[in-house]
């Protein structure tokens, strides 16, 4: 396996994990900020139980790619800035509007999981994802 796919397959897994952490999660980091593009983004794929995670995630840059061997993915950890998804970082309407090139970033994002919802199986779909 090369260095790339590996190091691919290592973020897969630690995106899982973090992903895990947040689905179990019960409190809001953002509670109150309105939700930009809240709508069904497939109605003909629409589910009863069904949430947005669009609007304010805890954002940084990583430069240096260092955030997996400093363990940004651990509970606690504090990113300094704040985007509006589902915008990219490039543009205005994120909040950041920052054009230069980073390859690597980080969102990080508490959710509340509705009581109704823990008796079933939640799944997250992060789509047109790079």
């Amino acid at each position: 396996m090369s260095k790339e796919l590996r190091a691919s397959a290592i973020l897969l897994r630690i995106l899982f994990q973090c992903t895990m952490l947040l689905v179990s999660s019960r409190s809001v980091a953002f509670a109150g900020t309105p939700v930009p593009r809240a709508e069904v983004p497939r109605p003909d794929m629409m589910r009863d139980n069904w949430m947005t995670l669009n609007g304010q995630w805890n954002f940084e840059f990583d430069d240096h790619n260092q955030g997996l061997a400093e363990q940004w993915f651990v509970p606690g950890r504090h990113f300094n800035r704040v985007i509006t998804v589902p915008f990219t970082f490039e543009t205005k309407l994120s909040g950041i509007a920052d054009t230069s090139m980073h390859d690597v970033v980080w969102y990080q994002r508490t959710i509340d999981v509705p009581k109704a919802w823990a008796s079933n199986h939640t799944m997250l779909n992060f789509g047109a994802v790079n």
